[in-house]
């Protein structure tokens, strides 16, 4: 019987151990040898019946031979694959510079320097109005017999601090907003409008009501709102909305309009031509704007 080291032998051409009864290797197909090996018996009969020869076979005997054939041929091992020359490293890539537009000289980054010079006069009459008489700077008994400069300086004289803010907080936000979006354009508005409503509309006060006393920019503030509120809602029926907010400008609108009618001197008629004008100057800087 064999022993346990001839059970078993390694394939010379995949290197596997296979069993040492087999002609070929199950693994890789090459042939390990022409016939099995013998198998070593007892009695020996069977052996000896074997290797006797044939007295009527001419044919030569056949020599054992434990020689391994491989079907193919040897397997070619594969070097190390060579190694390519590490590539430059690659420029990053530059963005496209994209062109900006130059702001124009006249809007955008323009101060509101209108707005500005207003609402520091008004300002600036509040003090004013502790030195000198009442008279001096109120449009106070109608229209007969006053200097041209008169309506003028009522409009920039307000009769106590809450009534300046309740109106030049409109006044300048509004200003402010139309000499930022239309520049020149936008000063020239804030100018045609402080004159026609604020000024104009202290006049009308006056003719209507000669007795009262008659102060302050109402018509301006809220010629500037209304003007703003008509265009945003202009270009919005257009789909071309602009950057409007409608409820803070309309309460911004309100808060003048309220002041004038709470306010002894406030001139709700002026604050009412100041309605009608800034209506009619939204409709027209809307139009021009197409």
């Amino acid at each position: 019987m064999a022993g346990a080291a001839e059970l078993f032998t390694v394939c010379n051409s995949c290197g596997q151990q296979v069993s040492a009864f087999v002609t070929e290797c199950p693994y890789c197909g090459t042939r390990l040898r022409q016939r099995a090996p013998r198998l070593d018996r007892k009695d020996g009969d069977l052996e000896a019946l074997l290797r006797a020869p044939d007295e009527h076979d001419d044919a030569p005997p056949v020599v054992e031979d434990d020689t391994v054939v491989p079907l193919r041929g040897p397997r070619r091992v594969r070097g190390p694959k060579p190694q390519r020359a590490a590539a430059a490293p690659r420029a990053p890539r530059r963005a496209p510079r994209v062109r900006r537009p130059r702001p124009r000289a006249d809007a955008g980054d323009r101060r509101p320097w209108a707005t500005i010079a207003i609402v520091l006069l008004s300002l600036l009459t509040l003090p004013l109005l502790q030195l000198l008489a009442a008279n001096d700077l109120q449009l106070v008994g109608g229209l007969t017999d006053q200097p041209l400069w008169r309506p003028v300086v009522a409009a920039l004289t307000y009769g106590d601090t809450w009534h300046a803010l309740a109106v030049l907080a409109g006044l300048g936000v509004f200003g402010w907003l139309w000499e930022r979006r239309a520049g020149a354009v936008g000063t020239a508005v804030v100018v045609l409008l402080f004159l026609v409503a604020g000024v104009g509309g202290l006049v009308a006060s006056a003719a209507v009501d000669p007795g009262a006393v008659h102060t302050g920019g109402v018509g301006a503030a809220t010629a500037l709102a209304t003007a703003w509120i008509v265009a945003e809602l202009r270009a919005r029926a257009r789909g071309e909305s602009l950057d409007g907010d409608l409820l803070g400008a309309t309460v911004l609108l309100a808060v003048p309009l309220a002041t004038s009618v709470v306010v002894p001197a406030g001139a709700p008629v002026a604050a009412a031509v100041g309605v009608l004008v800034g209506a009619a100057a939204g409709l027209g800087l809307s139009a021009a704007g197409r």
